[in-house]
């Protein structure tokens, strides 16, 4: 990418503003995320190792299930490929099956590959009708699904928030110990955040009932959150994909352990609030 952008600096420099260079620069390199995929899927006669994606929400612990698989020495596992927001910049991916056909070709014959993908990203492409026939058509071509849910929707909502204020979205084995600051939540936001995180939980469970394949679930609360459970979990998913156990480490590590008391400001007020919304008791974290 970088030599695509010298190549263009002498020419494009000289007749357009720096916005509009920039933008031309930045389209350039997008297409060309897009491109590389395609031609390699040309040439590809399909992956011998297993392959498959990993589906579901944001805030679920997906960042922390990918770096354990890829402890696996025969597993390269992506992140979110079909992301609007960070890898095209312009939107959507004009062929997603055929894009998805030449990341398999790039990787699909040294390692199982994988990549994760959130339900309101397949929503968001546009070349993407039905999410449940796209998912079966995956199956048919022999992915397998690994559906990651987070069951605590408070928790789930207040990831968000507190990452969002904070800026902080994951902590790192060789950072200094992080304590999260005490934050004011925002009643109308903490609604908003609930009322996405059910709407996507049904739309999930729609969809799954769906698939005519098999899958497995892995729950946050139960396979990931106590890091003694991380190599369990990893162990199943390994024998899911018909591959040989190993052992697996993460970098990451939990941002916080406090208690909802010890960072919400306002806590009593939420706690009322949820009580009565939505009757959950938030005394348990």
């Amino acid at each position: 990418m970088k030599a695509l952008k010298k190549k263009i600096e002498t020419f494009g420099i000289k007749i357009l503003n720096e916005k509009k260079y920039n933008a031309l620069v930045s389209n350039i390199i997008d297409f060309n995320k897009q491109f590389i995929p395609y031609i390699k899927a040309l040439k590809c006669l399909g992956a011998t190792h297993q392959k498959f994606l990993i589906f579901g929400q944001g805030r679920s612990g997906s960042t922390l299930l990918v770096s354990l698989l890829n402890s696996h020495p025969n597993i390269k596992c992506e992140g979110e490929i079909l992301n609007n927001a960070t890898n095209f910049r312009k939107g959507n991916i004009l062929f997603p099956k055929l894009f998805l056909r030449g990341k398999l070709a790039m990787y699909g014959n040294k390692f199982s590959y994988g990549y994760k993908v959130k339900v309101y990203q397949l929503e968001e492409q546009k070349k993407i009708h039905n999410i449940s026939q796209f998912l079966n058509k995956q199956q048919n071509n022999g992915w397998k699904i690994i559906f990651l849910q987070r069951k605590n929707v408070f928790d789930h909502a207040m990831s968000n928030i507190m990452a969002e204020t904070t800026k902080r979205y994951h902590s790192y084995n060789n950072l200094n110990d992080y304590q999260a600051p005490k934050i004011k939540v925002n009643i109308n936001d903490l609604d908003e955040k609930i009322h996405f995180r059910h709407h996507y939980h049904k739309l999930e469970n729609e969809i799954l009932a769906n698939l005519k394949g098999d899958y497995i679930t892995v729950t946050y609360e139960d396979d990931l959150l106590i890091p003694e459970k991380h190599q369990k979990t990893a162990s199943k998913i390994f024998n899911y994909l018909n591959l040989e156990d190993a052992d697996v480490a993460t970098h990451l590590k939990k941002i916080n352990s406090k208690k909802w008391d010890e960072l919400i400001e306002n806590y009593q007020e939420v706690k009322i609030h949820m009580a009565a919304s939505y009757n959950i008791d938030i005394n348990k974290k």
